[in-house]
């Protein structure tokens, strides 16, 4: 039995702003591969998926997602793990970007541009992001 075949992630909770966002999530092919690599390992390596992206596109998440469809802008998170829980957070603050835009979707990432994608969020609901304005992102994924 591979080490990917004997555990599960699961979606937590999405919150913008400190409230709980109601999304259709799917974690990857490419999130799997890489917990099960750093599963396996036994380094302290760096976090497995710290950058939050996000974009404007509109295409249901796939588990072949290898990229958001429309991504807009990516930066580092903080990043916290509590038990089994991994938590990842960013405040997308004046000029992340620099337009107003239409936030849709949500991607965390292993780098700050190309690399692996854990995994993909549909907002149900959009959220407008203004350029001198703020948004709070928080992610919560428990691996089990």
């Amino acid at each position: 039995m591979k080490i990917s075949d004997s555990f599960h992630v699961k979606l937590d909770s999405f919150k913008i702003n400190d409230e709980e966002w109601e999304v259709i999530d799917q974690i990857t092919g490419d999130g799997l591969k890489t917990i099960a690599t750093k599963l396996g390992s036994n380094t302290s390596e760096e976090s497995w998926m710290p950058f939050i992206a996000f974009g404007d596109g509109l295409t249901l998440p796939s588990s072949e997602d290898v990229t958001l469809k429309s991504e807009i802008y990516r930066k580092r998170g903080t990043v916290t793990i509590i038990n089994n829980t991994y938590f990842v957070e960013a405040t997308f603050g004046k000029d992340e970007p620099t337009i107003d835009c239409w936030m849709r979707e949500v991607g965390i990432f292993d780098a700050i541009s190309g690399g692996n994608m854990g995994a993909r969020w549909l907002l149900v609901d959009e959220v407008w992001k203004e350029y001198d304005g703020e948004i709070y992102v928080k992610i919560a994924i428990t691996i089990t």
